[in-house]
């Protein structure tokens, strides 16, 4: 008879227990939609060999849907230095007076998103900002989701609190010259803001989107990335004094638009009888 083995299986099944247990606390999920416009496709992709070089623009804090008492926004200063680093991974190189040209105008957006939904006594559900929550976790993708699980997922990650950093690319050129807005690509990420706060959620945020930035999902990615400010410590980098050339910029003010947001269900719905 063995009298040490039992132990041995106790231990073997409770340190992955632990192992994920201790993950969870330390990470979070966060759901990375990113697209490209028709314009965005025909322009070549930059790497860091080849770099683009834009000019950053902050388009500010936002709240959507059920707003929370108390809510407070990280520091701007910091939500942008995190947003130039993602940048960087895939050759987004803020301009300088050295830079040889100018490619785009990036803006960068932050804060909350939480779905609006109430039920009518007889189990009726209007879900009221649907469609932004839906463009927010990738709801334009659900028309490319072919397996259940797919689209369960995006519908599911649509009815949760978020908290959420956007990216978003426009032609330089074009607004120089013609006044227009010609977006090229936009990167989303968002997490469950469950059990966080914005200041702990905002480097996991930004840092699983880097990968990402100016490329094409073709469905929302669901990515580990470690919370608090792991993704902030630097060491021997140099700062980059970004140059601001002489024209009229968009507003940093202006709401945040998300657009449409594809296939989604049905503003109303009714429960399962």
């Amino acid at each position: 008879m063995s009298f040490g083995r039992t132990p041995w299986l106790t231990l073997l099944t409770v340190v992955p227990l632990l192992t994920n247990t201790v993950r969870a606390e330390s990470s979070r999920e966060v759901n990375v939609f990113s697209y490209l416009t028709d314009d965005g496709r025909k322009i070549a992709t930059p790497t860091p060999a080849s770099p683009a070089y834009y000019l950053l623009i902050n388009g500010g804090y936002q709240e959507m849907g059920d707003l929370v008492k108390g809510e407070k926004s990280p520091d701007a200063a910091r939500v942008e230095k995190l947003v130039r680093k993602a940048l960087a991974v895939n050759g987004y190189q803020g301009v300088t007076k050295t830079s040889p040209h100018l490619d785009l105008v990036v803006t960068f957006h932050w804060g909350y998103a939480n779905p609006q939904i109430e039920k009518d006594d007889s189990g009726n559900e209007t879900f009221y900002n649907l469609n932004q929550m839906y463009s927010l976790v990738g709801g334009r993708a659900l028309s490319k989701a072919d397996l259940n699980f797919e689209r369960a997922a995006i519908t599911e990650a649509a009815r949760e609190d978020r908290y959420f950093v956007i990216v978003t690319a426009f032609d330089f050129n074009a607004y120089m010259k013609q006044k227009k807005r010609i977006m090229l690509w936009r990167t989303q990420m968002s997490v469950p803001s469950v059990g966080i706060d914005q200041d702990t959620a905002l480097p996991a945020l930004v840092s699983a989107g880097g990968a990402l930035m100016g490329r094409e999902t073709n469905l929302p990615k669901q990515i580990f990335s470690d919370l608090g400010r792991q993704g902030e410590v630097e060491i021997g980098t140099a700062t980059v004094e970004e140059y601001i050339p002489s024209v009229t910029l968009p507003k940093s003010s202006e709401k945040l638009d998300l657009g449409r947001s594809g296939a989604t269900p049905s503003q109303k719905t009714k429960s399962e009888k």
